[in-house]
């Protein structure tokens, strides 16, 4: 920890002393019980940028000199016992970023061709357990049942939950965004000729909609490379560039 408090930079730090310390005093000294409080202490480490968050569990593992199970579970307990849902979204919103990125998102669809193809599901790699939590929550509430691969922390999700997913980690379609989204048909003949009415005028429901089904029409019957642009493009038009 102490080198890793050295490294910190300075920014960082004041960041880390101002949500720790404004959320240990709100709760009064010595009235939060130990687990609490070091739950509370990890939570600022990353919140703050000290520790990365997007880090792996085992590259946290090294810096913190514990095992990698250790580094999950403080992240599973710790987020869900002081994060705000704002931040969690926030969180999983730059998951979602990194994952359908187009060179990443190519490269997962032809290791999992099958399964996009055939059972049209996509294995999203959640390491970090809140996002893997709001996303396991999000399946239930829509009615689905999470399904993992051999890997635990990969979950699949079916085709035509990509976009709710995305608007739920976005908190909300709002009108930039889909000026973003219909600016990604624009510069994409082939995927504005998927779209048979003007994005724009549409509300954010009927948004959804039209995506739910160009993610399927893309998925199914593009190649691997235009489905991974196309999605990358659908994905980034809610969230914003990253």
């Amino acid at each position: 920890m102490e080198e890793v408090i050295k490294n910190a930079e300075e920014a960082d730090l004041l960041a880390f002393a101002k949500t720790f310390l404004g959320t240990y005093g709100t709760h009064g000294f010595q009235s939060l019980a130990k687990r609490d409080t070091d739950l509370l202490l990890f939570y600022a480490l990353e919140h703050s940028g000290v520790i990365d968050s997007r880090a792996s569990n085992h590259q946290v593992a090294r810096r913190l000199k514990l095992t990698p199970k250790r580094v999950s579970n403080l992240r599973r307990d710790a987020w869900a016992r002081w994060a705000e849902p704002s931040d969690v979204r926030d969180h999983l919103a730059h998951t979602l970023k990194a994952c359908f990125a187009a060179p990443a998102l190519e490269r997962l669809l032809k290791q999992n061709r099958a399964a996009w193809k055939t059972d049209k599901l996509i294995p999203l790699l959640l390491e970090h357990p809140s996002d893997r939590a709001e996303v396991e929550q999000f399946l239930k509430s829509a009615g689905d049942i999470p399904h993992y691969a051999k890997n635990p922390e990969v979950v699949l999700i079916p085709h035509d939950q990509v976009m709710a997913l995305v608007d739920f980690a976005a908190d909300g379609l709002d009108r930039a965004r889909q000026a973003l989204i219909k600016k990604s048909f624009a510069t994409n003949r082939k995927l504005s000729e998927l779209l048979t009415q003007d994005i724009s005028k549409l509300s954010a429901g009927e948004v959804r909609t039209v995506l739910n089904a160009t993610v399927a029409t893309v998925m199914e019957k593009s190649t691997i490379d235009l489905a991974a642009k196309g999605l990358s493009a659908l994905v980034l038009g809610y969230l914003g560039t990253p």
